[in-house]
């Protein structure tokens, strides 16, 4: 403890750094559940009281922290004397506002207190998060709400909102209050068009849109067929809806200039049809010109495949996701990196399109925290994302027999993929046929990092050197991590005794991962590290020769790979 009349070092700190170091508290506040960089981040009440305590530390600390504005600018409306408290400290600061709006959390005076209180201010207001139930019977929650940011109300050109987010079920009457002035735009609603009688759409207006997020409504597709929506700077489009819907969008949308950033979650995604129509509407911007998503030359990707599982059967179909970046703003390294870091969105595993039944699992607004991954994405600076369920012909039912791997090679040019994924681990073992696989690697010749999970051994040969026209050609020859994950290594019934308990030796020998990567090796293609997770009864023999070929060996899980490891 400090003697009397030694000063305590803290004190010490000047107040221009406090207020960064306060600045800065309040930023890790608001990002605790790792949105940080998401621009639609809607504020929980957790993410004010998080910070708060720096006010009780000292009456210096506090002295300091009500007088700087900008740490008050980010409100949560979930209190009308606190938010008005907040309101007063914020002074002349750019607000941040977020509403969540719901039957348990504030009754009919609190919502037109809130209300009123909302449109006093919404001339300080830039960005905006309005979020109401799943459910708004009559519209009774949000109705004053939306009012306050249509067309015809008093406020007018004062409305400066830059962000705007709408989580809302109904309709939505008429065209925003000023529009010119909103840069970026996340809407998930009920029906993203005015009323029939009205000859305009939510979007009337917005010249200076830069980036659009339509989540989950187009459900009356006839509200946006034959209406052109002019969008002229907008540069960033994420759409996640059924494919038909999202073409309609996009058949109507004008724009004078190619996408930085498109991207796509849908359900089906027929090759024949719904490629071909994304390629003629979808146009991405490079130094070097624009050019459609078959042609990502300029680009490093990263490839995500499922084959289906058991109960996909019948809908048939290939989960996949296909993630770019200009090659200005990513090497291939770091594309990888981006992968081994989470910061590319999983291999999406709902396609389905209505009404969340388990959204109450997340408090009541939809989807869980992290969105899929896509703040984090986001903060990558990609070009590209286009996900879904890829089929083989129009009104064919698929069957889960179709070889979706090759299916994806034909659909797409793979020759910049860098990172793939293929995961079998739900889906029954012929579900990825060898020749399927082979194809599939034969068409990613810049591949640097595979991933398999759920594969047999026998997939791994296809990564075997093989003859072709009396060369000897080494399947994806940039190769340089292989990663396998949740495979036993047990060997097949024709090669194993089951009396003696040991592998036979049969007169053609069996080859092995160990044999497959020294003849890479031979051949100058030669693998850097191998990581086996969750792998397991690898044979002494194999394991012993894969250690001989010098290169690193990473082991994760909770089964030994060998049963003699320690002895190895």
């Amino acid at each position: 403890m400090a003697s009397a009349g030694q000063r305590v070092p803290v004190l010490s700190v000047p107040p221009e750094i406090l207020t960064r170091i306060f600045e800065e508290t309040v930023e890790q506040a608001h990002a605790q559940d790792g949105q940080g960089g998401w621009p639609y981040h809607p504020c929980q009440q957790q993410c004010i009281m998080d910070w708060i305590p720096i006010t009780r530390v000292c009456s210096q600390w506090r002295t300091i922290a009500i007088a700087h504005k900008r740490l008050w600018s980010h409100i949560l409306f979930f209190d009308v004397e606190y938010a008005k408290l907040m309101l007063a400290r914020a002074g002349s600061v750019p607000l941040t506002v977020t509403l969540y709006l719901d039957h348990t959390r504030f009754d009919y005076d609190d919502l037109r207190n809130l209300s009123n209180l909302l449109k006093q201010n919404l001339h300080r207001v830039k960005d905006l998060h309005l979020e109401g139930p799943n459910r708004d019977p009559g519209e009774d929650l949000t109705r004053q709400f939306r009012e306050n940011l249509q067309q015809g109300d008093s406020l007018g050109n004062r409305v400066k909102l830059q962000t705007l987010t709408l989580v809302l079920s109904g309709s939505w009457r008429r065209a925003l209050a000023n529009p010119h002035s909103i840069k970026k735009l996340f809407m998930k609603l009920a029906n993203p068009t005015l009323e029939k009688r009205e000859d305009a759409l939510l979007f009337e207006g917005m010249d200076q849109l830069e980036e659009l997020v339509i989540e989950r409504s187009f459900s009356m597709a006839d509200g946006i067929k034959g209406r052109k929506i002019y969008l002229p700077q907008l540069s960033r489009l994420h759409l996640d809806d059924g494919m038909m819907s999202c073409l309609e969008f996009l058949t109507e949308l004008q724009k004078p200039r190619p996408l930085l950033y498109f991207g796509l979650k849908t359900g089906s995604c027929d090759v024949k049809s719904d490629l071909p129509s994304l390629n003629r509407l979808v146009k991405l911007s490079t130094p070097s010109g624009e050019v459609n998503l078959n042609n990502l030359s300029g680009h490093h990707c990263a490839l995500r495949v499922g084959t289906p599982a058991e109960h996909r059967f019948s809908r048939g179909g290939t989960r996949f996701s296909l993630t770019a970046w200009r090659k200005e703003t990513a090497t291939a390294s770091q594309v990888v990196g981006f992968a081994h870091q989470d910061k590319i969105p999983p291999l999406p595993d709902i396609f389905t399109f209505e009404d969340d039944e388990d959204s109450d699992d997340y408090g009541g607004y939809g989807l869980p925290p992290n969105r899929n991954g896509m703040p984090w994405f986001r903060s990558t600076d990609p070009a590209l994302y286009l996900a879904g369920d890829l089929r083989g012909g129009v009104g064919s039912r698929v069957s889960h027999r179709v070889d979706g791997l090759m299916l994806l090679s034909k659909a797409f040019m793979l020759r910049n993929v860098v990172f793939a994924d293929v995961n079998a681990t739900f889906g029954e073992e012929d579900a990825v046929p060898e020749e399927g696989l082979l194809a599939f690697l034969q068409a990613m010749p810049s591949l640097q990092v595979l991933q398999l999970r759920g594969l047999s051994p026998r997939h791994f040969l296809t990564l075997m050197p093989r003859d072709v026209s009396k060369s000897r050609i080494v399947p994806v020859p940039e190769l340089r991590e292989l990663w396998i994950i949740d495979t036993s290594f047990f060997p097949d019934e024709d090669d194993y005794d089951s009396e003696s308990d040991q592998q036979t030796d049969s007169d053609e020998s069996q080859d092995t991962l160990a044999d497959c990567l020294a003849a890479r090796a031979a051949l100058g293609s030669r693998l850097e590290k191998l990581v086996l997770e969750d792998c397991e009864d690898m044979q002494r023999q194999e394991w012993a020769s894969l250690h001989e070929l010098g290169i690193s060996i990473e082991v994760f899980g909770n089964y030994p790979v060998c049963q003699d490891l320690d002895d190895v």
